[in-house]
């Protein structure tokens, strides 16, 4: 009798450990397998809305015009491309006929922490235009400057002044004299102070700022000059804590 006691012993530990055992592969299957595909399938470029084109391509609304079109399938990205399109079109007031030989019309896209970062660029004459857009390739949500301060690790208490320190590094004594002195005769605010109010001036959120190839956080400034027109536009690395040059 106890011998066979002994072998229920057995059996129902056997028992317990398969069910177990069985649990947990289930478990493993379901859960952990399953979200190891979802990324997969992420990687696989699942919010792609041409699988057979880059991520960011030229606008095929227009045959000349260099406009970035960003080939994700979400509200926010549809948002954002109408942004860019607007920019050359309403706000630059471009048409397919425009002879952009004169100037320069580019663009470039940086993918950082999931994060697909595209700058747009337009000189005419001397004149800078840029644009700046910033959209999640895994949520294929817009994303917003508290964001881009997160990721590229940046203290966003010193923003304020790393730009208004990059600009004061941009002026040499030898033209000091044009900044510091009113542009017109009766004019009470410098070409300095016109720019430093402006930085100040304008909320956080208003910037347009990206992340560039290296994950620096870049932001578009706009600057009153002291010939020419009255302002222009820069890009200013907070990380570098200089101008940063885009390349044509």
């Amino acid at each position: 009798m106890e011998k066979y006691s002994k072998k229920l012993v057995v059996f129902i530990f056997t028992l317990v450990f398969l069910v177990i055992g069985l649990g947990t592969y289930i478990y493993i299957e379901k859960f952990v397998l399953t979200e190891d595909k979802c990324v997969c399938d992420c990687d696989n470029k699942s919010i792609i809305k041409d699988n057979t084109k880059s991520v960011v391509y030229d606008n095929e609304k227009y045959k000349n015009l260099k406009i970035p079109y960003i080939n994700i399938d979400s509200v926010d990205a549809e948002k954002l491309n109408d942004e860019l399109e607007e920019f050359y079109i309403k706000t630059n007031k471009l048409t397919d006929d425009t002879n952009i030989k004169d100037f320069n019309m580019t663009y470039d896209y940086y993918s950082n922490s999931n994060i697909l970062s595209i700058i747009s660029a337009y000189h005419p004459d001397s004149v800078n235009f840029y644009k700046a857009v910033n959209i999640n390739l895994k949520t294929g949500k817009i994303v917003d400057n508290d964001e881009l301060v997160l990721v590229a690790n940046y203290n966003k208490t010193e923003f304020y002044d790393t730009l208004i320190k990059i600009y004061d590094s941009s002026i040499d004594q030898e033209s000091e004299k044009l900044y510091k002195e009113p542009k017109q005769p009766g004019e009470e605010e410098t070409i300095y102070d016109k720019t430093i109010n402006s930085i100040k001036n304008k909320s956080f959120d208003k910037y347009e700022m990206y992340l560039n190839n290296k994950g620096e956080l870049c932001v578009i400034v706009e600057e009153y000059q002291p010939a020419g027109a009255d302002t222009n536009r820069k890009i200013m690395n907070l990380i570098k804590k200089t101008y940063e040059e885009i390349t044509e």
